[in-house]
């Protein structure tokens, strides 16, 4: 699986700019924060995926480094592309149940 693919489909819907949290990010945020055990950012950074996707998670990867917002994703549809965290950083490991990404 190339990264490169998902993350130009990405930022073509964005058209380079970013998603603002409206109304329904926000409100979807709070369904997914309930569902969930996600931080409150995490669950805004799901919720922005999900309306970058159109509600089609299937249709783009999800990359981050957060244990728990990776199993998040999955459980939303979302293929979670492996990732390294960052030189000198680790990965969000303190998710139950949740595989290290």
């Amino acid at each position: 699986f190339h990264i490169e693919q998902p993350l130009a489909t990405v930022w073509a819907r964005l058209r380079l700019g970013e998603v603002q949290p409206d109304s329904k990010i926000k409100e979807s945020a709070q369904t997914l924060v309930l569902r969930y055990p996600l931080r409150a950012a995490d669950s805004l950074q799901l919720a922005a995926a999900l309306a970058i996707a159109e509600n089609d998670p299937g249709s783009i990867g999800f990359v981050c480094f957060d244990a728990r917002l990776n199993a998040a994703a999955n459980q939303e549809g979302f293929t979670v592309l492996d990732g390294e965290p960052p030189a000198g950083g680790q990965a969000d490991q303190d998710s139950i149940g949740a595989a290290s990404p």
